[in-house]
């Protein structure tokens, strides 16, 4: 039982240091070891090999790895939905400095192609030849 102890923090920690790993499946992997550690301490409820005193301390360290386990999912979770915020943020700053761009674009009256470059080039030729000839 120690030993499966032992492997499970173990492989935690793995799975939620894992550069190559996505959130999602770090939390997957975090989700299977805390049904390990269930099933772990269910079966730990039915073994009648141990003392009393024995089978305690070892309850009382499964808790604590689901405990952590369970942590390690929320900050995981934490960080996914900061992480969407600020990529949300970026972009309605990206899109809002695009308006703003266009919007500046239309309305200089010194450049007589504002508002203007995306219509026909020969016609844009036309404006520069009368503005600057």
């Amino acid at each position: 039982m120690q030993v499966a102890a032992s492997t499970t923090v173990a492989n935690a920690a793995s799975a939620s240091s894992g550069s190559s790993s996505t959130t999602a499946s770090q939390i997957a992997a975090l989700q299977k070891q805390l049904q390990t550690l269930a099933q772990d301490l269910k079966d730990l409820a039915k073994d009648d090999t141990l003392s009393a005193e024995d089978k305690q301390k070892q309850q009382q360290l499964l808790q604590m790895q689901m405990q952590s386990v369970q942590q390690q999912i929320t900050a995981l979770q934490n960080k996914a939905t900061q992480d969407a915020e600020a990529r949300r943020k970026a972009s309605e700053a990206k899109s809002s400095e695009s308006k703003d761009t266009q919007a500046q674009a239309q309305s200089d009256p010194a450049d007589p192609l504002a508002g203007k470059k995306d219509e026909d080039p020969a016609r844009r030729l036309g404006l520069q030849i009368d503005t600057y000839a």
